[in-house]
């Protein structure tokens, strides 16, 4: 099995997050985006990397800030070529278990129509459950119920 590592992303990261960006989503976000969110204190920006022989790969990412005791996720995102292989619920198991650590909740705020199909179904089986709507987002808050 393979042994994936999550760390804090850094600058020299964001040519590896551009190409997952641009790969993974129908509205990747703008280079100066993601490099000014991962300079805001407020934001955590996360990858999952594996090691291959002397170098490492980033495999997927996610976006999350603290709000009002809640660890709020914004974004997921994960290398198509890696789909499926549980990198996803790695970053996610990851922000559920700081949450909760801190004593915080865990919510993830998205737009179903640029996730894949499934991601709804993802998200219920880690034990989010779709709290409300509003226009185009879709708040999830984690319950630890899985399906």
């Amino acid at each position: 099995m393979t042994k994936y590592k999550i760390r804090k992303a850094t600058v020299n990261d964001l040519p590896s997050l551009m190409e997952i960006e641009h790969l993974a989503i129908k509205e990747s976000l703008p280079v100066e985006t993601i490099s000014l969110i991962m300079d805001n204190s407020n934001y955590t920006v996360s990858v999952c990397t594996v090691d291959l022989d002397s170098d490492e790969e980033i495999l997927g990412y996610t976006m999350w800030q603290d709000v009002d005791n809640t660890h709020v996720i914004s974004r997921l995102l994960v290398h198509p070529s890696c789909w499926n292989r549980g990198i996803g619920k790695a970053l996610m198991t990851h922000i559920i278990d700081d949450s909760e650590k801190c004593g915080n909740e865990c919510d993830f705020v998205c737009i179903p129509d640029q996730a894949v199909l499934l991601f709804p179904f993802f998200l219920r089986s880690l034990g989010f459950k779709l709290n409300r709507k509003a226009g185009i987002v879709s708040l999830y808050s984690f319950t630890g119920e899985s399906e």
